[in-house]
């Protein structure tokens, strides 16, 4: 069972209550959806999304090193260390962009994201959808415990006429044994109908996490849905917002990724431009694979004893400097790759397959809803014109008892079965709401009849 956590967001109703007793409705019900357990993992399971995104599309921190260096040289006979040169050494890995291994787990990840956030709004319809319907129970359980109490008073007085009808002897025993069966089933239906209403409201106030709430009596449902579309149209927008199909879309785009990775028997290549000169050595590379670019670059700190350099250098030498180029261009023979394209087809196409069954899957299901929801609409018909029958019915026994020609018994009686099918009525109509709500769950629609009550009540 989804529970509501008593959080922060709960006190200013939680006082309300105090004060005017119960008067939850949907509108309540909706401001407390971000407070069901599964509400609230699926927010944390989008916030980790979320980081785990941007560490995915992050191309990384510069990465820079200083190396010093130490070196000594003497002659072959001669003392050690004549000569200690000191050195130093930067060197830098710069991002400039994403590897596209990297970039293809950026997109996974985007995708995961979407995903996420999806799982959301699917996690708020499955809890108003849960809440929804327990606040129904026990609206409809209140209301049949009044209909039993109306039907036990007629059972009463007519056990009483009955009674008074043997003691003259105008009866036989039978009728009185009858009528007393009558009476006791009436009283046993109330006191089962009593603890259905408690265990609803129960069941209602721990869900949304106010059990100790004072039982109140529940105000009626007033909702206005909106228009349910046909089964084609329902079925194209499940398939567009199931969360299973867009995994596998997702799986499909990824597919489509490395499969569009492994085109060409060249890698990308990679530059590198070097320089040496004055002692000093620097070089400058890029790499198209991995999007970064590394620099180095070497040079003197200081130089201590003998300068074995300038006693070999003649007095018409030169100081020269030298600059190079060079490119690398990786091949491949590309047979890997063939073998790698032919089992991501492969696997593209079972993914295909399973998008194509979950298709089939979901149109059967809504067509089941949607017929569910129209039969419903029958019975609401059918449900209504019992209500005017024992309307009339009641109105007739009331112009007869104005007139003396019907009895205490016959009214109570009359008003007992009008309240039944008024009851009956408000089963069909809590009933057809509820084959609407489940059709546009089936649909992943249901989000929209709840942004759209949202929207009518200004929050």
């Amino acid at each position: 069972m989804r529970k509501i956590r008593k959080t922060g967001a709960l006190v200013p109703m939680l006082l309300f209550l105090t004060v005017t007793g119960w008067t939850l409705t949907v509108d309540d019900v909706l401001s407390q959806l971000d407070n069901v357990d599964e509400v609230q993992a699926a927010l944390l399971e989008l916030k980790a999304a979320e980081k785990q995104y941007a560490i995915a599309a992050f191309p990384g921190d510069p990465d820079i090193s200083l190396s010093p260096g130490v070196s000594a040289k003497s002659e072959a006979e001669g003392s050690f260390s004549e000569q200690i040169n000191l050195t130093g050494n930067v060197t830098a890995g710069i991002p400039v962009g994403l590897s596209p291994e990297r970039r293809g787990a950026a997109a996974s990840s985007r995708e995961a994201l979407e995903r996420a956030r999806s799982a959301v709004d699917q996690a708020r319809s499955e809890a108003f959808m849960q809440v929804f319907l327990l606040y129904q129970k026990a609206w409809l359980a209140q209301q049949e415990e009044q209909v039993l109490k109306a039907e036990v008073l007629a059972a009463e007085e007519n056990l009483r006429v009955i009674r008074e009808l043997f003691a003259a002897g105008q009866t036989s025993l039978q009728p009185m044994n009858s009528a007393e069966d009558e009476l006791n089933a009436a009283e046993t239906a109330l006191i089962s109908g009593t603890l259905s209403r408690r265990i609803a409201w129960l069941e209602l106030a721990y869900t949304v996490g106010i059990p100790n709430a004072e039982e109140e009596q529940l105000r009626s449902i007033e909702m206005e849905l909106a228009d349910i579309p046909r089964p084609p149209e329902l079925t194209a927008y499940a398939l567009a917002q199931s969360p299973e199909a867009r995994k596998i879309r997702d799986r499909l785009s990824e597919l489509q990724r490395e499969t569009d990775s492994l085109q060409g028997v060249f890698l990308p290549p990679s530059l590198r431009i070097t320089f040496s000169g004055w002692d000093q050595s620097a070089s400058l590379s890029y790499s198209m694979e991995n999007a970064n670019i590394g620099l180095s670059y070497t040079f003197p700190i200081a130089d201590y004893g003998t300068d074995f350099d300038e006693l070999s250098r003649s007095s018409n030498s030169i100081e020269t400097w030298e600059l190079g180029i060079s490119v690398t261009l990786p091949l491949q023979s590309g047979k890997d790759r063939v073998l790698q394209a032919e089992l991501l087809s492969t696997q593209m196409a079972q993914n295909q397959m399973e998008l194509d069954s979950l298709s089939s899957i979901l149109a059967l299901q809504i067509r089941s809803r949607y017929q569910q929801y129209l039969l419903s609409a029958e019975v609401v018909e059918q449900a209504q014109r019992s209500m005017e029958l024992a309307r009339e019915t009641l109105e007739t026994v009331l112009s007869r008892r104005q007139e003396q020609r019907a009895t205490l018994a016959d009214e109570l009686m009359a008003r007992a079965q009008f309240e039944r099918s008024r009851y009956r009525y408000d089963s069909a109509v809590t009933e057809s709401r509820e084959a609407k709500l489940l059709t546009a769950q089936a649909s992943y629609r249901l989000g929209d009849f709840i942004r759209k009550e949202t929207e009518d009540t200004g929050e």
